[in-house]
């Protein structure tokens, strides 16, 4: 298999074109520093072209005509509570409570159990506290893309949060869809660590402690009202500790 792209520059893993494929010839692989990036298998290719058509990297000017006039917002949750266990100001929580309110679906950045990063649904706010948070590593869309879809076809209001590449490789995915109902927020972003350094320092935290960490969250507010930001870890044993940030020193 090739990557699709020699120039891993012009891709930033959105993975719109692997869903896109009829064939099924595109698949999101890790390549040797952890980032994830499309992999075709030329046997099943049939040059149909649509994987060029949705990637947000050679046909920005579709995104563009999504929303012409951008809009940036700063806010903070009115709630304390919400506000001291999020990583910013809580306006997801705000922005979600609306859509599940109207019976719709969120989307967002959630960990498994093995606290790798991927892309969720969410239809309550119990599965929405997953997303909440942020999660300074490159996400797997997985099928979202193919939900969000389907749940706009079935009328729903839907509520999407990524990085501004997610976004936009989403916005090319839903090309001729009906949009109407969807709400999309991208985060302002410079980047994001590689899934296998982060597991690798979640690794090297257990092995330090001797235990399993079963929570991470990133920017934790623990501190933060000491103006102290770090990181706070939950392991299996009960047990929590703190960092300050010293994945993202390696990160960045």
């Amino acid at each position: 298999m090739d990557y699709v792209y020699s120039d891993k520059t012009k891709c930033c893993g959105c993975a719109a074109c692997a869903r896109s494929c009829l064939t099924g010839a595109i698949v999101m692989l890790a390549d040797a520093e952890g980032f994830i990036y499309p992999k075709i298998n030329k046997t099943q290719c049939v040059d149909c072209g649509l994987c060029h058509k949705v990637c947000p990297y050679i046909d920005n000017e579709v995104v563009e005509n999504f929303h012409p006039h951008y809009k940036c917002y700063a806010a903070t949750h009115k709630d304390r509570a919400v506000l001291e266990r999020s990583s910013s100001g809580g306006v997801f929580t705000a922005l979600s409570d609306i859509i599940l309110e109207q019976d719709g679906a969120v989307y967002g950045c959630g960990y498994t159990e093995q606290l790798k990063a991927i892309h969720m649904r969410a239809t309550s706010t119990t599965e929405r506290d997953n997303l909440c948070g942020s999660k300074y590593v490159q996400s797997e869309i997985d099928d979202s893309f193919i939900y969000v879809r389907d749940d706009l076809r079935n009328g729903l209001h839907v509520l999407f949060m990524g990085t501004p590449c997610q976004i936009a490789g989403l916005l090319l995915f839903l090309y001729g869809e009906n949009t109407s109902n969807l709400l999309t927020v991208s985060l302002i972003c410079h980047g994001v660590p590689s899934p296998k350094l982060f597991a690798e320092y979640l690794d090297y935290c257990n092995k330090r402690r001797n235990a399993k960490i079963v929570e991470y969250h990133h920017r934790s507010k623990n501190n933060y009202w000491a103006h102290i930001e770090c990181s706070k870890f939950v392991y299996n044993n009960g047990d929590s500790d703190s960092d300050s940030d010293s994945l993202m020193s390696q990160a960045w």
